[in-house]
């Protein structure tokens, strides 16, 4: 879906709804339980680490972090 999906993100981005329409499917949603077939995550808590895909998380990590925020972590791995 690539470019189509970030450009409808820009419609949702603004607040105006929690929901989501698929730019292919017109299906709409809540964004949080939107199936997204490409690696995405969405919070209002993000971290990037820019030149660290190589190192990455343990998964020890990951749930320990996700254990003390008390929510889902999610991982994207993204690279450019």
């Amino acid at each position: 879906m690539g470019e189509a999906l970030f450009d409808s993100l820009e419609d949702w981005m603004p607040g105006h709804t929690d929901n989501f329409t698929c730019p292919e499917c017109r299906h709409e949603d809540d964004i949080n339980g939107f199936l997204f077939l490409d690696a995405c995550g969405f919070s209002n808590l993000g971290f990037i680490f820019n030149n660290w895909l190589d190192a990455s998380f343990t998964q020890t990590f990951l749930d320990d972090f996700a254990e003390r925020l008390d929510r889902p972590v999610s991982f994207v791995h993204v690279r450019l």
